[in-house]
C-alpha cells in the first residue's frame, strides 16, 4: 500500500474530513469525465452544449472541478448527448483512496452505445479481444483490491500487484496532495 494509500485512509476516520475529500472528488471526477468524454467523442463545448439545450459556458461550468450544482436532469442529458448511460451510486468511503489512485483518462473514457463491445461482440477484434481481457483483469484487480482493504486483508503484495494493471493514459493523475488540500482548505484542483 502507498504511502499516499496509507495517509489518505487514515484521514478519512475524521467524518468531516472524509466527507469534503468526498465531494470534492465526486465533482472532480464528473467534471473530468464529462470533458474527457466530449473530447473523446470530438464533440467542442459549443457543440456538446447545443445537444443538451445550454451554451458553451453551461458546458465550460459542468466541466470545472469546482462546480458542485450538478442535478440529475442535466446529467441525463448530457449522459445521452455522449450516448452513455448515467449511473449514480452510493458508495463506501473505504473505497476512495483506490477510486482516487484510478482516476486516468483510460478509467474515465466510455464506449458510445454502438461502440459497446459488450453489446456488440461482433465487432471485436482479436487484438481487441486482448485488450478487453486485459481491461477485465485490471477491472477485477481493482475490485480485489477494494475487497482486500474491507475484509482487512493486510496481504500488500496483492495491492502492490494489482495498482500496477492501471490503464495507461495521456492524461496526468489528479495531483493528490492537491487533492489533500482541497479536502482540508477548499482549493480548485483542475482547471
Amino acid at each position: 500500500m502507498s504511502d499516499f494509500t496509507k495517509s489518505l485512509t487514515k484521514s478519512l476516520r475524521d467524518e468531516e474530513y472524509a466527507e469534503t475529500y468526498a465531494e470534492v472528488f465526486q465533482d472532480t471526477y464528473l467534471a473530468t469525465q464529462i470533458k474527457v468524454i466530449r473530447e473523446q467523442r470530438g464533440k467542442s463545448q459549443a457543440e456538446l452544449g447545443q445537444l443538451i439545450g445550454t451554451t458553451q459556458g453551461g458546458i465550460s461550468r459542468v466541466e470545472d472541478a469546482s462546480y458542485s450544482g450538478w442535478t440529475v436532469k442535466t446529467l441525463k442529458k448530457i449522459a445521452k448527448a455522449l450516448n452513455v448511460r448515467l449511473r449514480i451510486s452510493l458508495e463506501e468511503y473505504g473505497s476512495l483512496p483506490g477510486d482516487v489512485i484510478g482516476m486516468n483518462r483510460g478509467s474515465l473514457m466510455r464506449a458510445a452505445h454502438q461502440n459497446d463491445l459488450v453489446i456488440f461482440p461482433e465487432k471485436i477484434s482479436a487484438s481487441a479481444a486482448n485488450r478487453i481481457l486485459l481491461m477485465d483483469i485490471v477491472d477485477s484487480a481493482s475490485h480485489d483490491r477494494a475487497d482486500l482493504v474491507r475484509e482487512n486483508r493486510n496481504d500488500e503484495e496483492n495491492v502492490v500487484n494489482a495498482s500496477r494493471f492501471s490503464p495507461a493514459s495521456d492524461l496526468n493523475q489528479v495531483d493528490l496532495s492537491d487533492m489533500n488540500r482541497a479536502a482540508s482548505g477548499g482549493m480548485t484542483i483542475w482547471q
